[in-house]
């Protein structure tokens, strides 16, 4: 394997998201680059992943907006988690790199905002563990970047109403139900 070679985010879309290939892709190309050049492939290689992740919460983003039901959004949610697992990965090979801090805190703030698209309110719920998560992520980063910047203030979060969840509760008859609960 040519440790140069460009493979970031060949062959992805979003019924098949091979980030984790990708990812272990980065890392063979990481481990046979000269140790001259290490940092500077990493580098390359947290930037590579930065602008992939961009492009691929973009057409996510897209798809849920030309969509805004449950489906879609549990959908946009769980690739949102391995966008930030890579966005993770790239923070570690370039830690100051801030648009990647930038784009962990940008992702975490749009799920727990939500979606409201007319009388469709789609959240996650309060309490959850995928929301405590979010928000200790944002929180985290928030942090990273404030060492470096320390003026820097992400951005509001503002969250859709969770007095209702409309499709959710249509679907499922109750917003009791245990699916309900898990995607609010």
């Amino acid at each position: 394997m040519d440790w140069k070679r460009p493979c970031c985010g060949l062959g992805i879309n979003l019924a098949s998201p091979r980030i984790n290939e990708m990812l272990s892709d980065i890392e063979k190309g990481l481990s046979l680059a000269p140790d001259l050049e290490r940092k500077s492939v990493e580098v390359n290689s947290a930037r590579s992943i930065g602008a992939f992740i961009a492009a691929y919460y973009q057409a996510s983003a897209k798809h849920l907006s030309s969509f805004p039901i449950l489906s879609t959004w549990t959908e946009h949610v769980q690739r949102s988690a391995l966008m930030i697992l890579a966005l993770q990965k790239a923070h570690e090979l370039d830690s100051s790199n801030v648009t990647i801090m930038q784009w962990i805190i940008y992702i975490c703030t749009e799920n727990l905002e939500g979606l409201q698209s007319g009388s469709t309110k789609l959240f996650m719920k309060d309490g959850f563990p995928v929301t405590t998560t979010r928000l200790e992520l944002r929180d985290t980063y928030t942090q990273r970047i404030r060492a470096i910047t320390p003026d820097y203030e992400p951005p509001a979060l503002n969250r859709v109403s969770q007095s209702n969840c409309f499709i959710a509760t249509a679907t499922m008859g109750t917003s009791d139900h245990p699916l309900v609960l898990a995607l609010q």
